[in-house]
């Protein structure tokens, strides 16, 4: 039986490797500029730093199967500020910075700020959904569901509610979100390096 709760620090790494997997061959990430010996690492460190400095400062939830970790989720907190260069610092960004170069990680910034160019239409706080992910051997099994419905509402309900927020860069995605209540409240073309990749901004009121 599939449980949820708030992760553990010691399942950050374990969390990382989950979205590392599941997120191979996203749409954005082909936009966030190309070093192609270490792509695969590069991402990887990315989702290991963006989860510790989550979990310092906001959310991260878990869905566990027995004694396995099969989705998570990076939750911003509606009354706390965004990640900060510092929070990333104190996670290992700087070894990310040094394996990916300044160039890479000013473009991965841009493309995150392009990303959410909706957002500044947005006039109260909200919450974030920054990573939302099921482990590839569990996903068609309606888990992502079940986390959003018996987890994350639940949570952000039980800590003030308001709007939870979200983008996304896949069709499927788009009509997953849009069949569990969610509105679409932007729309954008993410181009860099001759790719054009979707992105879509999603609002559910908790």
């Amino acid at each position: 039986m599939v449980r949820y709760r708030l992760a553990e620090e010691h399942e950050l790494t374990q969390i990382a490797v989950l979205f590392d997997e599941a997120f191979k061959g996203y749409p954005l990430f082909s936009v966030m500029g190309s070093n192609n010996k270490s792509d695969e690492d590069f991402f990887y460190q990315l989702h290991l730093v963006n989860t510790k400095a989550y979990y310092r400062q906001h959310c991260c939830l878990v869905a566990v199967d027995g004694e396995q970790i099969v989705a998570a989720a990076l939750l911003k907190h509606r009354d706390k500020p965004d990640i900060g260069l510092w929070d990333f610092v104190l996670s290992g960004g700087l070894k990310l910075l040094w394996s990916a170069g300044i160039s890479r990680i000013r473009n991965l910034l841009e493309v995150m700020d392009e990303a959410k160019h909706a957002f500044a239409d947005l006039n109260t706080p909200y919450w974030y959904l920054e990573s939302f992910a099921v482990a590839p051997q569990y996903q068609s099994q309606h888990l992502g569901s079940k986390m959003i419905e018996d987890c994350i509402l639940p949570y952000i309900a039980k800590n003030g509610g308001g709007d939870l927020t979200l983008i996304t860069n896949t069709d499927s995605n788009r009509i997953f979100y849009t069949k569990r209540g969610f509105s679409e409240f932007g729309e954008s073309v993410i181009s860099r390096y001759g790719l054009e990749v979707g992105n879509w901004s999603f609002i559910i009121k908790v």
